[in-house]
């Protein structure tokens, strides 16, 4: 499989059974109090050609992120064609960092002790553990261009750094990708999309 390939996200729909939702963008929504605070959910279209496109690797980390989230979620190739990835399929996740390792550094404390949320870092061996913002489900679709954060410590320094510097509002802690396919099939069964979705039209 290229390391340039593309991919889509498609979510299912309580409302439209049978029929696909393309994952488009990131939006905020109201919790309907006034001066609450917003929730970040997926915009979606019915229109396969507005489809966020991602490299397999951050469409896996994306999904296990809305699968997190209670959302019934897969990918698909450009054409339709799914879904990709799932547990039960031979073919493995691709790596696009051929020879660099990676870790999942959980959060500690500030409420997230026992969540096991936190991020992928990936290793470099000349220049050590570094992540960047398409790493990230929340910033991969509308935040691709921030600065890559590095460091020659550990896993957990690039993580503090993530707090930091892109703060956990705008860089939000996803399960671990690889806990999350485990349970994939049995929480895909049982989710559904939340009423408050936004669904937007196709152009065709």
């Amino acid at each position: 499989m290229v390391a340039d390939q593309k991919v889509i996200l498609v979510f299912s729909l309580r409302s439209r059974p049978g029929l696909k939702a393309y994952f488009r963008r990131l939006r905020e929504a109201g919790d309907g109090r006034r001066g609450g605070i917003p929730k970040t959910e997926p915009e979606l279209d019915d229109a396969i050609d507005q489809a966020a496109r991602f490299s397999p690797e951050q469409a896996v980390a994306m999904r296990a992120f809305w699968r997190g989230q209670g959302y019934g979620v897969v990918v698909e190739d450009t054409q339709g064609r799914g879904p990709l990835f799932e547990r039960n399929q031979s073919t493995a996740v691709p790596q696009t960092d051929a020879g660099h390792g990676s870790q999942f550094v959980p959060l500690q404390g500030g409420g997230y002790d026992g969540r096991n949320v936190g991020f992928v870092v990936k290793h470099n061996p000349q220049r050590g553990w570094y992540i960047r913002s398409t790493d990230v489900p929340s910033l991969a679709a509308e935040h691709k261009d921030l600065e890559t954060l590095w460091s020659s410590e550990s896993a957990e320094d690039v993580v503090s750094k993530v707090i930091y510097v892109w703060t956990l509002a705008t860089a939000v802690p996803f399960p671990d990708p690889q806990a999350a396919q485990r349970a994939g099939e049995a929480r895909q069964q049982a989710s559904q999309l939340s009423p408050g979705v936004r669904i937007r039209p196709g152009s065709r």
